[in-house]
């Protein structure tokens, strides 16, 4: 899988596209960009493989040396374990940046199971709770409309 990193990112087509299938309320934009929008305080890095886009990987940059990761993988390269090589692309630039990373993950999103499962598997916890209970806690959050914050560890 390559990857291109967008410098100066602005909100293009292809996001929109990939983006839509998961369903803008998945992320935490304040409002849909027009086509041509500069992505202010976010890295974008694209994901392709033989000539296919396959995702998108995103880092939200905060004042507080933290970066939010999000994700969004074309609907039909889902389940092919993208999201834990784009996860680690995403690390893998926070650390260079001195970032901390962590994610977010949004009560009105339909992968809310799949995405929670995969940043589990991926080392991530969820914020306030005991590593014994993250798997019983996440069961419960599956069906809770909360918002979730999964910190490394």
């Amino acid at each position: 899988m390559l990857n291109s990193i967008e410098e100066n990112p602005v909100w293009d087509k292809e996001k929109e596209l990939i983006i839509k299938e998961q369903s803008f309320t998945s992320f935490h934009f304040d409002s849909i960009p027009n086509i041509g929008d500069p992505l202010e305080n976010q890295i974008w890095i694209r994901f392709h493989q033989d000539d296919k886009l396959i995702g998108f990987g995103w880092i939200e940059t905060h004042e507080d040396r933290r970066g939010e990761i999000s994700l969004a993988v074309e609907e039909s390269m889902r389940g092919n374990h993208f999201a834990k090589s784009i996860i680690k692309s995403l690390e893998e630039k926070c650390e260079s940046l001195n970032l901390e990373p962590y994610g977010i993950i949004q009560p009105e999103n339909p992968s809310r199971e799949s995405v929670l499962k995969i940043m589990l598997e991926c080392h991530y916890r969820i914020s306030g709770v005991s590593c014994e209970r993250q798997i019983t806690h996440a069961r419960t959050l599956w069906n809770i409309p909360l918002t979730v914050e999964l910190s490394r560890t």
